[in-house]
């Protein structure tokens, strides 16, 4: 009976967080079914310095006004390819704006 339906965006910064990709039984996915509004995992193993800096770059977008999608798209555009964060996933509504 966990209810998450007062979060608007839960992040799982970790390896393989969102493995499966979106629906299949994950974090990510399993906190939106419980009513959170959105959330992101990685579906492949991440360099955990590289994650920190994707995590600001990530921020530093939404706070700008961005979506939800334009701010992971822009911190995957920054992240370097072998750091396996371009593996983002985004569960629920990817249309979120922080206001």
């Amino acid at each position: 009976g966990d209810d998450y339906s007062q979060m608007d965006v839960a992040l799982f910064i970790g390896c393989e967080t969102a493995a499966g990709e979106k629906n299949a039984r994950n974090l990510p996915s399993r906190i939106v079914e419980y009513g959170a509004c959105a959330s992101i995992g990685f579906s492949k193993s991440i360099l955990c310095n590289a994650a920190n800096t994707w995590t600001t770059n990530f921020y530093t977008k939404m706070l700008q006004g961005a979506t939800l999608q334009e701010a992971v798209d822009y911190a995957e555009d920054l992240a370097d390819e072998s750091s396996g964060l371009k593996s983002t996933v985004i569960c629920g509504d990817s249309t979120i704006v922080f206001t």
